[in-house]
């Protein structure tokens, strides 16, 4: 008898445990999945909302400044280093105050601030109080106000090592990647060494050319860029007086290119040696 009731003890045991298992089972199962308005489950950690993407995509491809309400007091009560300058940066912009930018220690944090301002208030001016990627602030902010007088500066790695080998003071050698070239070409007094700098006044005619359709910008960029600028400003105003200025190589794979956009096999005639294959094609796809 004592036997039996061990045994219906234990089993109650057993079956309560279960039942207490599979609930929390249950519940654990049911909070890993989110039910949809479509009646489709999904994870729950993978779930976005239809607010969250709302929001996500009010933010993705904006051009926000970094515009703020907080004071230098406000930003002096920031718990941690990098909270208190991103801080200021947002107050240099919002009150157009560079001296701001000075205040910040960390050198990139500082740069991104000058840059802000450059950017965002369309004053070149700002782009000098960067130490580094000053050439980058010059080009981005030509093709924000469409100036290509901007592009010029954007060379100012290349400038300023040129300048410092005329002045044999490495003060004047930029910083970034470009300052153990500098000092290459400072040591040895060889401005030649200077050519070898990369600085992207070339991207920067290149992609404003292409931004405003002005194929006299192309004369700016690199060689090995010229006929992709002229090429691509070509296809974008299907205008075959374009690819005129392109090599003899090229220049009839361009004007093919725009009779078959245009749909205008006429235009063949004027595609060189390459009249034939444009002929053929526009007619295969008509």
């Amino acid at each position: 008898m004592k036997r039996a009731m061990v045994v219906l003890v234990i089993a109650v045991i057993v079956a309560v445990a279960g039942w207490m298992y599979f609930s929390g089972t249950q519940k654990s199962v049911d909070n890993e999945f989110t039910k949809l308005s479509s009646g489709d489950e999904v994870e729950s950690d993978s779930y976005v909302s239809e607010q969250d993407l709302q929001d996500l995509n009010a933010v993705e491809g904006t051009d926000v400044p970094p515009f703020t309400t907080q004071t230098v007091e406000d930003c002096n009560k920031e718990p941690t280093p990098t909270g208190k300058e991103f801080c200021l940066s947002a107050v240099a912009y919002s009150q157009n105050d560079p001296n701001l930018c000075e205040t910040i220690a960390d050198p990139e944090n500082r740069d991104l601030c000058y840059y802000d301002l450059a950017y965002y208030r369309k004053t070149p001016e700002f782009c000098e109080g960067m130490d580094t990627d000053r050439g980058e602030c010059y080009r981005e902010l030509a093709l924000k106000t469409n100036d290509a007088g901007l592009c010029v500066k954007a060379d100012y790695e290349k400038q300023a090592c040129l300048k410092a080998v005329q002045t044999q003071n490495y003060e004047d050698c930029p910083f970034g990647d470009a300052r153990p070239q500098c000092f290459d070409a400072l040591e040895q007094k060889k401005p030649e060494l200077c050519e070898s700098i990369q600085t992207v006044m070339s991207e920067c005619y290149h992609q404003l050319a292409v931004q405003t359709h002005n194929p006299n910008l192309c004369q700016n960029a690199d060689p090995t860029l010229k006929d992709t600028c002229y090429f691509r400003i070509a296809l974008d105003t299907n205008n075959t007086q374009t690819c005129q200025s392109m090599s003899p190589e090229t220049r009839g794979n361009c004007v093919s290119w725009i009779a078959i956009q245009t749909n205008n096999p006429a235009l063949c005639e004027q595609a060189g040696t390459g009249r034939v294959a444009c002929l053929e094609d526009t007619q295969y796809l008509n």
